[in-house]
């Protein structure tokens, strides 16, 4: 009857799903839908005196200082968790003869964690030492096969990070 009814070019009724009314939820996916009605919490006295003028000249002046004080950034104590973070990533300064060498132009080599990436050592650095770096670049070395008395083992391989700074910026490593 459909194919017929397409001939014809009469439209087929459509069934839509009915749809719940606003409020009503799910707790559980197993469980069937409960008919609850979320209600909007009654307003409170300051805001009816706010919109309605009850409320006296003191008590608005009163409310805008709060608004006022509650819209300015407090100020909150440095987050540790930033700085455990930075001691995470960056594990060690890398010291060799070639980045010794890089240390007098202004390029410090570290280890890093291998999970860290140029943006968290920007910032790791930044937090740890005070000093914006100009550039991050991030080298992995892949572990390598080592014979050692005639006996076989594996030299781990790692991920180190070359921090540029400015000329005027200076880490030292004691």
């Amino acid at each position: 009857m459909a194919f017929l009814d397409i001939l014809k070019g009469r439209k087929r009724e459509e069934v839509k799903p009915e749809r719940l009314p606003k409020g009503v939820f799910s707790p559980k996916a197993n469980q069937p839908l409960a008919e609850k009605r979320v209600e909007k919490p009654a307003k409170k006295r300051e805001e009816i005196s706010a919109k309605g003028g009850l409320a006296s000249a003191g008590e608005k002046q009163k409310k805008d200082k709060k608004d006022a004080e509650e819209k300015e950034p407090k100020k909150q104590p440095a987050k540790i968790a930033q700085s455990t973070l930075a001691a995470e990533l960056l594990l060690r300064p890398h010291i060799t003869e070639q980045s010794s060498l890089l240390t007098q132009k202004n390029i410090y080599t570290f280890h890093v964690s291998p999970r860290a990436n140029k943006i968290l050592i920007k910032k790791a650095i930044q937090e740890m030492y005070g000093f914006k770096p100009v550039k991050v670049r991030v080298i992995n070395t892949h572990s390598k096969k080592r014979i050692v008395q005639g006996k076989k083992g594996i030299k781990p391989g790692f991920k180190k990070a070359l921090v540029y700074l400015k000329s005027s910026d200076k880490i030292e490593f004691v």
